[in-house]
């Protein structure tokens, strides 16, 4: 069992999970409601399933819990209309057997607002709420509250843009309940407040304090907490509670209030850590800002999910149903039973020297101790004079497990005294060892073992503390010394030694943690440079390189070429070279094609593609091929489908295929380019998925037109930090005519505004939402965030089918062409050849883009180079890190399985110059601004 603490009279709780024996189940779903009404019924909405299809449901249950770890389920037939069939929306108890939903998604994403009154038995009408004023932005995955004068609050959420949102506003119903009026709430400017956010959940406190925990925010996951206090149209500032401890940053997780004052937080999904959970927390919220974390360790619970709903019936029992365990929707019940504990007492076991009254008084109440605080324990034996006892310092764990620390612990303090009427007091020298929760005080009489008399349960806090001296943090693993700091302050700190730059330190809670502030590395001497294997200490260079610093040196043995020179950034090299390998081999990755041993010798990769980058490297061994969930079966690449390809050389010619395993028939050898598309099944597409960007000058989306507007202001500076923040000094072998800049500067650019061309785009956004209803995955898994996506010009993108902004390197004539028409597949690789078949090449780092621009010889563009910046549907990504057209056949099956939407080549990671981005559907790239740039 776990123990819960009551909020006002300290009171503990046993929370006991056990699995529901249903009847009469719900299909599997997520994003669903549920919803307890007053009589002890559970009412379950809608939800979705199916991650691929994008099935949603519009139906209700309604859930009937027996005495035991049993329910039955009944389907709710309504009377009149019903809402659409949605997911992602809220619910709120209006009244006694009435509920309110908002919102949420399905073909589009919904305004609306419906009652269910559900009366005795299994039918229920519903009502359509009829509202007036300002409606907010239709949305989902947001929150809403009931507050106890009637109004529904609804919080954040994403839009129809993909767009994270953090306006805050309240539903107040009439009389009759059948209509209502939306008003915005405002806070007070100036002040902190939680950012966008969606998958968060909301509570609302017995003092009337809104709570929010979690969510997915534009970094990733949170597990902030922040409060306000509603009153009216107007309301008390937004503040963080700053509780210590607590969960992992979670999405979906499960949430209800208990006792006024305390959220329990079960499950969700953890975006950095990628995991889905099943822990149970419980936040203490009542002293205020500062608020308490104490995990209750339950055992028998269910299994991982997210996507979970809760909700407390009559006997206080709280039910959990369906959710996604990151592999299905789900459909199992459980409960979550929470009954009085007694409190801990005095005990006079039967043997004790003094058969008569004991008794011990602590503190019974929420104390906060500090460095030097003392626990006063008092103790009253009537009639023993004599004997020695020992005090402990006891914290209680679970399931009736305790830890104590006695005269031997460096942290507790004891002392003895006489049983007759004894004083003592136990010094805590540092905060408690496990933190905060709840402790007790334990007499031990070590002369009798068995002699034992334990205190009630008491409660602690922990109260900040400054930072002691001697602390010690890391900065790219060397330590750092601290000196002492008073909680709350902020110092800025020297990098250790060998490291350039500073940091900003912070105390919090007597812990020193870095808030800010950057240290970058030398690169020390010896280290080797990618695929030229190339010691620095090989040309006498003996001493650490600088950050920001370089050395030229001549190409090592084995290469043909001038030189290579070194830049030292963060600790890493990169370089720039004229340096080719003789008799290049293929680079060898992670996962065989073909028998281990194999030694296979490949040419370099000019020989199938000039589409390449100085990618030839050395090292023996088979020719492999790194793709995200592939598989690799007896020797043989496979892609997600199950089919196997192997690459087979011509002895001859030393040229590559990649035909089926023998295990496949019917399939033949693919060679030479590979034009890819997916067929698109016409669907209606709503039209607030064809909304143009909020930036824009026109606003009308159904009006077409073309438009180049000039930018100027911060649009022109933040894209010249652009070109100046994925600029990296490395050169291909694409560059062929002219030597890498050091600079590229910004001369003028435009915003490219073709309604034609967008309404193509947004089109297939949605189909790819549509397809893809969970989160693709991540691009940063697949060697690092996209370097574009930190800048201030990239807004509104949908991060759920990775959607970015790439650099395209070409003419200004072919620009503008592309600008009105839109890209051509059918002209990839006319110029520079296709590594990873035909389609459109993007890159992340503009000095990458730089090596396929050219600039005008002659008219008003004349020496001025150009780039189009381009929105991007990346959506499912193969991870490629060889390309050329031994691999043809296998990106062929990806994009045409329905599997993959696009390919990642990565070079990067396999001979450390770029990451190129292959899109094989026009429609899926934006081209909205065109840069011209010159070179210095």
């Amino acid at each position: 069992f776990a123990v819960l603490t009551q909020a006002q009279s300290g009171e503990q709780f046993t929370a006991a999970w056990a699995q529901v024996a249903s009847t009469g189940t719900p299909n599997p779903r997520g994003g669903h409601t549920v919803t307890a009404l007053a009589d002890g019924r559970v009412v379950l909405f809608s939800g979705r399933y199916d991650r691929d299809v994008g099935l949603y449901y519009n139906d209700i249950w309604l859930l009937t819990m027996g005495t035991g770890p049993t329910c039955s389920w009944t389907e709710l037939i309504p009377s009149f209309s019903s809402p659409t069939p949605r997911a992602y929306h809220s619910a709120v108890l209006v009244s006694d057997n009435v509920m309110m939903i908002y919102g949420g998604v399905y073909e589009a994403y919904l305004s609306d607002v419906w009652q269910l009154r559900v009366d005795s038995g299994t039918t229920g009408s519903w009502t359509r709420v009829i509202t007036s004023g300002f409606d907010p932005p239709a949305r989902a995955d947001h929150s809403a509250v009931m507050t106890s004068d009637g109004r529904m609050v609804i919080f954040g959420g994403s839009d129809s843009a993909g767009s994270l949102l953090s306006d805050l506003w309240q539903l107040t119903l009439d009389s009759t309940s059948s209509g209502g009026s939306w008003t915005m709430i405002t806070t007070p400017s100036g002040g902190s407040r939680p950012g966008s956010r969606m998958g968060h959940t909301a509570g609302m406190l017995a003092d009337g304090r809104m709570v929010i925990f979690g969510g997915f925010v534009a970094s990733g996951g949170t597990n902030e907490v922040w409060q306000l206090t509603l009153s009216g149209s107007s309301s008390g500032s937004w503040s963080q509670i700053t509780a210590t401890g607590g969960p992992t940053p979670r999405v979906d997780p499960a949430t209800v209030v208990i006792q006024g004052s305390r959220m329990l937080i079960f499950a969700g999904w953890d975006p950095q850590a990628e995991e889905y959970t099943n822990d149970l927390w419980e936040l203490d919220l009542s002293s205020g800002s500062r608020g308490s974390w104490a995990i209750i360790n339950s055992p028998g619970g269910p299994s991982i999910r997210w996507e979970s709903e809760v909700g407390m019936v009559a006997d206080g029992r709280l039910v959990f149903f369906g959710g996604h365990d990151g592999n299905v929707f789900i459909n199992d019940v459980w409960q979550l039973s929470i009954t009085p504990l007694t409190t801990a007492t005095t005990t006079t076991p039967e043997s004790w020297v003094c058969p008569d009254a004991f008794s011990i008084t602590a503190p019974s109440a929420v104390n906060s101790f500090s460095t030097g605080a003392l626990v006063s324990v008092q103790w009253t034996s009537q009639t023993c004079t004599s004997g020695i006892v020992r005090l402990e310092f006891c914290a209680y764990i679970s399931g009736g497990e305790s830890e104590c620390y006695g005269s031997t612990s460096s942290t507790i303090q004891t002392s003895s005294a006489h049983q007759n009427d004894g004083r003592a007091s136990l010094s805590i020298v540092q905060n408690p060892p496990r933190g905060a929760g709840l402790y007790f005080v334990k007499i031990i009489d070590d002369s009798h073992p068995n002699l034992v008399a334990i205190s009630q349960y008491f409660e602690v806090t922990i109260v900040a503390i400054d930072c002691p001296s001697g602390a010690t943090l890391e900065s790219h693993g060397k330590t750092m010394t601290m000196a002492a700091m008073a909680e709350g302050s902020e110092a800025r700190v020297a990098c250790p030694e060998g490291q350039i730059g500073s940091l900003l330190v912070r105390c919090d809670a007597a812990t020193h943690s870095i808030i800010g502030g950057e240290c970058k590395m030398s690169c020390g001497a010896g280290r080797r440079l990618g695929f030229l294997e190339l010691a620095l200490t090989q040309h006498g260079c003996s001493d650490p390189l600088s950050h920001g610093n370089s050395v030229t040196l001549p190409c090592p043995e084995g290469y043909e070429g001038t030189s290579v020179t070194v830049f030292c950034n963060d600790g890493s090299l990169d370089h720039s070279t004229d340096c080719t390998l003789l008799g290049a081999t293929l680079l060898v990755s992670s996962i065989s094609v073909g028998t281990p041993s194999s030694g296979v010798t490949a040419p370099p990769d000019s020989a199938s593609s000039s589409h390449s980058d100085a990618s030839t490297g050395s090292g023996g061994g088979a020719i492999l091929i790194v793709v995200i969930l592939v598989v690799c079966c007896g020797g043989w690449a496979c892609i997600g489908t199950g089919l196997c390809y192997v690459l087979r050389r011509n002895k001859k010619t030393n040229q590559y295929s990649a035909s089926p395993s023998v295990q496949q028939t019917g399939v033949a050898p693919v060679t030479g380019q590979i034009p890819i598309g997916v067929k698109k099944l016409p669907v209606e597409v709503p039209a607030t998925e064809l909304m143009l960007p909020s930036y824009w000058i026109s606003s009308d989306p159904g009006e077409s037109y073309y438009e180049r507007h000039y930018l100027s202001g911060e649009e022109f500076d933040a894209l010249q930090q652009m070109l100046v923040d994925t600029f990296k000094a490395v050169k291909t072998r694409d560059r062929v005519d002219s030597d890498i800049p050091k600079k590229l500067r910004l001369i003028t650019a435009q915003r490219i505004e073709n309604n034609d061309l967008w309404r193509q785009y947004a089109e297939d956004r949605y189909l790819m939402r549509r397809k893809r209803p969970h989160k693709c995955t991540q691009l940063e898994k697949m060697g690092g965030q996209v370097k574009t996506s930190c800048s201030t010009i990239v807004r509104d993108l949908n991060d759920k089918v990775n959607e970015v902004y790439l650099w395209h390197g070409t003419t200004p004539q072919a620009a503008a062409a592309i600008a009105e028409r839109g890209f051509r597949i059918d002209y990839a690789g006319t110029s520079t050849g296709m590594l990873y078949g035909q389609g459109v090449y993007l890159a992340e780092c503009s000095s990458k883009a730089d090596e396929y621009s050219r600039s005008e010889p002659d008219g008003i563009h004349k020496g001025l180079c150009c780039l189009l910046l381009c929105r991007t549907l990346m959506g499912e990504t193969l991870h490629l890190t060889v390309g050329g057209e031994p691999t043809y056949a296998l990106i062929r099956e990806a994009m045409q399985s329905g599997h993959y939407d696009s390919v990642l080549g990565d070079r990067e990671a396999s001979v450390g110059t770029y990451r190129e981005f292959v899109v094989y559907e026009s429609t899926r790239i934006y081209p909205e601004y065109l840069v011209l740039y010159s070179r210095s």
